[in-house]
């Protein structure tokens, strides 16, 4: 689609024809649910106080000036070359060439690392995430199909965890996966009231589309047979119209979930960075995240500018802003291309 630059971001909204649709919210990750995950989540963001990262400098990590020899390097320039060396400074990448000709533009006095053959590839680029949406769940218990290929492990494994809670704990988990994991379809709040009948349990589906809750988790929420559904987001019911824990849609989770009080102390931004130094891991050096803002609004601008800023952002950052919240984009005053080389 091509149109001429917009004069703000709703203009853009008008030009893209996303204004016209009935429901600007209609998947989990652009839902209400991280709105209300907004509700029990810090808000005081420590990051965004003076002075936080003052004496913390850098992310550790390698940080070696010098250059790498013996290694081929997959450059994926425009020539797509293979070369042997390359030059780095404070951490960062200055050239890629053969050692000849990096010696001749950087002299011959440089420490040299020895790849000793391996390959050296430029960081991978995740192009579709929800950053802080991430975060938010990211410190739940992993109950997915990479870690519990039976569905029967991870309640075990749950009724474990479950068993050492204090009183009034929640037991939160994420990942759950039917169509990966061998068991049933779906968790019932009767399957989780196994687990536990006294601690409130909240497990999210890998999607995020749904998750499911136990009796307990229900009660404290209020809700039950009488509880009016949400046509977009409805409770799972049994055949006499009881709530079966099935719980789906953003509206629907949040309902239950933000009875939450633990999570009230939740650091979003150190979670955000304990994300990057995963992704790191893997390889992964450029994030683009989609839907910026539906999490904790305009501020989430504001935790990124402090994470760069901070030195400890071990990734590039690329967001879309949610159109969602056109306006206060504009009130805000972003423009098309802000940002820096990060």
């Amino acid at each position: 689609m091509l149109f001429d630059s917009p004069d703000s971001f709703e203009d853009w909204i008008t030009a893209t024809g996303f204004a016209e649709l009935e429901d600007r919210q209609g998947c989990a990750c652009c839902s209400s649910l991280p709105a209300l995950l907004a509700e029990i989540t810090d808000r005081t963001h420590p990051l965004l106080e003076a002075g936080h990262w003052a004496d913390r400098g850098r992310a550790p990590g390698p940080r070696v000036d010098g250059l790498w020899v013996n290694a081929k390097v997959f450059t994926m320039d425009d020539d797509l070359r293979v070369v042997d060396a390359l030059a780095v400074s404070g951490g960062r990448i200055v050239a890629a060439g053969t050692r000849e000709e990096l010696e001749a533009q950087f002299g011959e006095d440089l420490t040299l690392i020895d790849a000793e053959g391996r390959a050296i590839l430029p960081g991978f680029i995740e192009p579709h995430m929800h950053f802080l949406p991430i975060a938010t769940i990211g410190r739940l218990e992993n109950v997915g199909p990479y870690r519990f290929p039976k569905t029967e492990d991870a309640l075990s494994h749950l009724g474990t965890l479950a068993s050492k809670l204090e009183e009034g704990q929640w037991l939160m988990g994420r990942q759950f996966d039917p169509a990966l994991q061998e068991g049933p379809e779906t968790l019932t709040r009767w399957m989780l009231d196994e687990v536990s009948s006294t601690h409130p349990i909240l497990i999210y589906n890998a999607s995020l589309h749904f998750a499911y809750c136990n009796s307990k988790a229900l009660e404290i929420a209020g809700i039950d047979e009488s509880t009016p559904d949400d046509p977009a987001s409805p409770y799972g019911r049994d055949e006499k119209g009881l709530p079966n824990g099935v719980l789906k849609g953003g509206r629907a989770i949040g309902s239950v979930v933000k009875h939450n009080a633990e999570q009230r102390s939740y650091d979003l931004a150190g979670a955000a960075l304990e994300v990057c130094a995963r992704a790191n891991a893997k390889g992964i050096t450029t994030f683009c995240d989609q839907a910026t803002g539906m999490v904790q609004g305009t501020k989430e601008v504001e935790i990124y500018r402090a994470m760069a800023q901070s030195g400890r952002m071990t990734a590039r950052l690329r967001y879309s802003l949610s159109y969602a919240l056109e306006s206060q984009w504009d009130d805000l005053g972003i423009q098309f291309g802000d940002g820096d080389e990060w």
